[in-house]
């Protein structure tokens, strides 16, 4: 009574006894359990079936049919609205993240002159803060000058011929917006150099093997930040007041970099050469 094919009826034993055919997963909390198998023959399994039986979450498995609590919720969140500048195709759950207008960064625009350049002037652009159209392109109306900017720093652009009106564009490079910067023009002379450097924080020798003096009077300083000509941050000072030696980072390389001097009232930038 224990074979496939078992016959109350029979009388005598004829040796065709089948033990295969009815053999099976008997265990109804197993992936393939089979209602019609009689005979166990240890075939049960317990993942095939296993998944995320949630519908709303990222991987939901229309085929699981038993929960293994790997539901997740987060590699298809975005932005669902198609009207924002951030709109995700693949987003299937909304996250709260939609924008509809671009945020670009606090930008400090400045001109400088170079003692031995009275024809050309530089201008200055320092990024405060991290908006939502980051990353951004800025170009400039003069030349095929063209900066990308990812993060806060410095960037210089120039030289511009004196008393040039030079007019710059933002574009962010993730969504389709701009903007129109300040106009910015100089006219350079050994005079406004002078006179314009009388007015600054000191900072010496330049060029400078790595050891630097700066003098800033009665103004007490809050924070150095030192940054390479492409804008990136490199190193960061905090000094007390009065005449202060710094020391720039041995890892720097020979090549210009921006020094940035907060005060509790102003903020500075001096262009210096480091020759090692």
């Amino acid at each position: 009574d224990g074979a496939c094919n078992y016959d109350p009826e029979a009388t005598q034993e004829d040796d065709s006894c089948d033990y295969e055919s009815c053999a099976g997963c008997t265990d109804v909390e197993a992936c393939n359990y089979d209602e019609t198998a009689t005979i166990e023959d240890d075939s049960c399994d317990y993942e095939s079936c296993l998944g995320c039986m949630d519908d709303g979450a990222c991987n939901y498995d229309p085929e699981a049919t038993q929960e293994d609590d790997s539901c997740e919720y987060e590699s298809c969140a975005g932005c669902i609205d198609d009207a924002a500048l951030n709109y995700n195709e693949e987003a299937t759950i909304d996250d709260g993240s939609c924008f509809y207008d671009c945020i670009f960064p606090e930008m400090e625009m400045e001109t400088f002159c170079e003692e031995n350049e009275e024809d050309v002037f530089y201008i200055q652009l320092t990024i405060n803060t991290i908006g939502n159209a980051m990353p951004i392109m800025l170009e400039n109306d003069y030349n095929d000058e063209v900066h990308e900017i990812t993060e806060t720093g410095v960037v210089v652009m120039g030289p511009f011929p004196n008393a040039m009106d030079v007019e710059m564009v933002a574009s962010s490079m993730m969504y389709e917006c701009e903007i129109d910067l300040p106009v910015m023009s100089d006219n350079c002379t050994a005079s406004n150099i002078i006179e314009e450097t009388a007015e600054e924080i000191l900072i010496y020798p330049n060029p400078t093997s790595g050891n630097l003096f700066i003098e800033s009077g009665d103004q007490k300083i809050v924070q150095l930040d030192v940054y390479n000509s492409t804008g990136q941050l490199v190193q960061t000072m905090v000094n007390p007041t009065g005449v202060n030696q710094i020391s720039l980072e041995k890892e720097l390389a020979s090549g210009t970099y921006f020094i940035q001097v907060r005060t509790q009232s102003t903020v500075m930038t001096e262009r210096i050469v480091l020759n090692r």
